[in-house]
């Protein structure tokens, strides 16, 4: 059950990714770098918003800073996971 809630938020998150930078959604995966395609910090603030009102999350102070710190977005993932308390134990 853990693994479905992981692999919703994954789809979601890729699905936000790829409407807000303009990569295609197949080209995204769980290990593409954010540097790679080409997030700068005004990006990421808009991702983050989205993501917030998307999972019904207000980030902390330190989550923010993760979020902004993320290099993957599979790290983001691990961020929306915790955040809503929905962790899972992999």
């Amino acid at each position: 059950m853990h693994m479905d809630v992981a692999t919703s938020v994954t789809r979601k998150l890729i699905s936000k990714i790829s409407e807000v930078s303009g990569v295609d959604a197949t080209n995204l995966s769980t290990d593409t770098l954010l540097q790679e395609i080409g997030l700068d910090s005004i990006l990421l603030a808009i991702i983050l918003r989205h993501v917030e009102a998307e999972f019904a999350i207000e980030f902390g102070d330190e989550e923010v800073a993760g979020f902004l710190g993320a290099s993957s977005i599979g790290e983001y993932v691990d961020i929306v996971l915790r955040a809503s308390g929905r962790e899972t134990s992999a």
